[in-house]
């Protein structure tokens, strides 16, 4: 993502040229010797279609060295990455550190880290006050396909081993979800039709997936990256939706108490395990919890659908601008600041609770 030595409106002429929303970049500042600014796209709220490139100074606190003194360049001295272009700024990673107190970079005050790279890092999670959330780097032009770097390969299917049902069981913003099979295997296939939303927005499901493993999450099987139409694969979760499976069956259910605190407790041990994790699931419903089987005393549940989902570096989750959310699952409060914390989430899990 560092391109040494091009102007702003080269910077701008990439990253348009791109056409992905949060696709972004660091360069050398041309105002400020020694600094560097980042520049990223977002939709332009004033030409709907239409992408606009923002540029943010990285700000850097001064390195105090023993003695007192300031260091002027805050820069670490250990080994750089080598980027696309073949050059990288020293303060890229953190090398071994100085002696004395370290210099900070942010974008955002509240957000401070040792090096870029981190100022990178947290922002490609929470957008912390920037106009979008980080997505990734150009990639027109260079051997690596879009999804290089996501983790996603040791996931890759073979789609010629999916057998696919040409009837959908359902449909959303994104395209369609579809039974199938693979291996022999029943499983879901989310399948994106081109144009429908952005690649990497589909895409971000699979990446928040791929290392969550909980009895009471949905599981990923795996993802069709590198051929058209994309595709996430899970496992076949046969009863359908709670929301539905409990309105179909409202009588069932009126006199057992038990079972309903039950379902409860596997979606609450199904959130503190994202609480563990550091993830913020965002979109907490009962349309969002699916059943995968039953028996007489008992109702399997598990939370799916991270479309919407967060990696935290701390307990408070800053959303884009722009970003929607199901209005009834948060307060009023979290509407006006804009920002959500851990704890506050508790409200989307009272509520589906008394939905139950």
């Amino acid at each position: 993502w560092y391109y040494k030595d091009i102007t702003r409106q080269q910077a701008e002429a990439i990253l348009l040229d791109e056409g992905r929303e949060g696709c972004f970049l660091v360069r050398d500042s041309v105002s400020k010797k020694n600094t560097y600014t980042l520049s990223v796209t977002s939709k332009d709220p004033e030409v709907p279609g239409k992408l606009k490139v923002h540029h943010y100074h990285i700000h850097r606190t001064e390195t105090v060295t023993a003695n007192g003194h300031p260091n002027g360049n805050g820069l670490t001295n250990g080994t750089t990455p080598v980027t696309s272009n073949g050059n990288a700024p020293n303060n890229c990673r953190l090398g071994t550190p100085n002696t004395g107190t370290e210099a900070q970079y942010y974008l955002s005050e509240k957000h401070a880290f040792p090096t870029i790279s981190d100022v990178i890092h947290y922002h490609k999670h929470n957008s912390g006050g920037l106009v979008v959330r980080l997505r990734s780097p150009p990639t027109k032009d260079r051997e690596s396909p879009v999804t290089a770097g996501m983790g996603l390969d040791l996931f890759e299917l073979d789609p010629a081993e999916l057998q696919l049902e040409p009837k959908p069981i359902g449909k959303g913003q994104f395209g369609v979800v579809k039974r199938g099979k693979f291996r022999n295997t029943p499983v879901a296939v989310k399948q994106m039709v081109e144009g429908a939303m952005n690649e990497d927005d589909f895409i971000e499901e699979a990446k928040n997936m791929r290392f969550l493993n909980h009895p009471n999450l949905v599981q990923l099987f795996g993802v069709v990256l590198k051929k058209r139409p994309i595709m996430i694969i899970t496992e076949y979760m046969k009863h359908g939706s709670l929301r539905d499976f409990m309105r179909q069956r409202q009588s069932h259910f009126y006199n057992r108490p038990v079972v309903m605190a039950d379902i409860c407790a596997q979606v609450a041990n199904a959130m503190a395990y994202l609480e563990q994790e550091q993830f913020v699931h965002r979109d907490l419903a009962a349309r969002n919890c699916l059943v995968k089987s039953i028996s007489r005393n008992s109702v399997h549940v598990k939370v799916a659908d991270f479309g919407m989902a967060r990696f935290l570096l701390d307990s408070v989750y800053e959303p884009s601008a722009g970003t929607k959310f199901p209005l009834l699952f948060y307060t009023e409060c979290q509407c006006n600041l804009g920002s959500l914390f851990i704890e506050d989430l508790l409200l989307s899990y009272d509520v589906e609770v008394t939905w139950m």
